[in-house]
């Protein structure tokens, strides 16, 4: 009987502590409405059926936690959309706590999700969602994220951006295609004209290409005189289309005699196949050696003349 005692007298102790817990929940929520301006989502981890919403500020019926009374009309199909994110996304890590970022539709905004599974009640398990407005923060570091992607001196993505864009392109499993680029006769027209020469050379170039691509294609500088285009959902044939447009463009800074040579570049298109290349590394080289042989062709060709 002592044994049986024992245990009854541990599992009276476990719910008058399970109660204050919740109490003690009921508390931290009500100091963190009147405090705050952070959202609350409570949502019930068997149903998804809103327990609680807060308004930042205000006053809400926190007891009154068994129905949807506390949504008003404005919980419209964006937000009982966002709410079954934030359940899908806290039912799948399947956690005591699990933190992320969302973006909501509804709210125009960035939030930091802090995730809680709780005793709502005595017998209900709920997630209780946070949500910090972090649309500043998210704001500042997409700024220096863009800005630490720039080529400072074509104002093109940088050659870290090409292999972060190609390896997410790969990753998705999205159809694309690469060319890589080369100009002809940099060193020459540094060496005879000087670097300001060259470097105008390189930026003029830099233009053509954004006037030849569309809106939705990406147009990097490797380094030097080297260039990648990444042109999603495209294929070999879209990409010598844009090549045509390209020289067109050409065609008229030539004609101008823009510069005292003419502005020429060698090119090597390949397409993403996953049974070829392994990574960015692999597809981009495929493209830089068949940029090369055309170049090693064209050379070949000028000296037999």
């Amino acid at each position: 009987m002592g044994s049986i005692s024992d245990a009854f007298n541990h599992m009276l102790e476990c719910l008058v502590d399970r109660e204050e817990k919740i109490r003690e929940l009921k508390n931290i929520l009500s100091i963190i409405q009147q405090h705050t301006d952070v959202i609350i989502f409570v949502i019930d981890a068997i149903t998804g059926d809103i327990l609680y919403i807060n308004k930042p500020g205000g006053t809400n019926g926190l007891d009154d936690t068994n129905n949807q009374s506390n949504t008003d009309s404005s919980t419209d199909k964006n937000i009982n959309d966002f709410i079954k994110i934030l359940y899908e996304k806290a039912k799948k890590e399947n956690k005591p706590k699990t933190t992320w970022e969302i973006y909501s539709e509804h709210h125009k905004k960035w939030f930091g999700v802090e995730s809680l599974y709780v005793d709502w009640t005595e017998d209900k398990k709920a997630y209780f969602n946070i949500l910090t407005d972090i649309s500043n923060q998210r704001k500042k570091i997409d700024t220096l994220q863009f800005q630490i992607s720039i080529d400072q001196m074509t104002g093109l993505y940088n050659q870290k951006f090409a292999y972060k864009v190609v390896e997410k392109l790969i990753r998705e499993g999205n159809e694309f295609t690469v060319c890589f680029i080369d100009l002809d006769g940099l060193k020459l027209a540094n060496d005879k004209f000087g670097h300001k020469v060259g470097d105008n050379y390189i930026s003029k170039f830099s233009q053509v290409l954004r006037e030849s691509a569309r809106k939705n294609e990406y147009i990097c500088r490797m380094g030097g005189d080297e260039f990648l285009l990444v042109f999603e959902w495209a294929d070999y044939e879209d990409m010598l289309n844009v090549i045509f447009r390209i020289n067109n463009n050409l065609r008229y800074l030539n004609d101008y005699r823009t510069f005292p040579f003419p502005i020429s570049y060698s090119y090597g298109i390949v397409s993403y196949d996953k049974k070829l290349h392994r990574d960015a590394v692999s597809l981009i080289k495929a493209a830089d050696e068949k940029m090369y042989a055309l170049k090693k062709s064209k050379k070949t060709s000028r000296d037999h003349k």
